[in-house]
């Protein structure tokens, strides 16, 4: 098969976490995160991100998943005009990625985890 400008689809790093582990990302998805499918492209892309302010969360998501990227979000401010605290993004949108992760988080979800399972069958 071949695929456009010479690319191919990226093999998954995430690792094969612990039950506590998957518990403990389950519920940061779940309470923190967003599950979601870019459907303006030809091939619909899965998405899950995890924001906060606090950059401990957000490292410790990033080192027991395995996988994805993090960055800063822009800077917002509040309706006095003060600056808000900076707030940092991990996401996960690599197909493989996203379809590694899911089975081993969607048992420690309630809401989000049957929209997480919906995207296995996005394939």
């Amino acid at each position: 098969m071949r695929y456009p400008n010479n690319s191919h689809p990226r093999t998954s790093r995430v690792r094969s976490m612990l039950p506590i582990e998957a518990a403990w990302v389950g519920a940061m998805v779940e309470a923190e995160g967003c599950i979601s499918v870019d459907k303006r492209r030809i091939t619909r892309l899965p998405r899950i991100s995890v924001a906060n302010t606090d950059v401990e969360i957000i490292s410790t998501l990033m080192r027991l998943v395995g996988d994805g990227y993090v960055r800063m979000s822009r800077q917002t401010f509040r309706k006095d005009g003060q600056p808000c605290r900076p707030a940092w993004e991990w996401n996960l949108t690599a197909m493989a990625a996203v379809l590694d992760l899911i089975p081993q988080i969607a048992p420690y979800m309630t809401t989000k985890g049957e929209i997480a399972m919906s995207l296995l069958d996005i394939r």
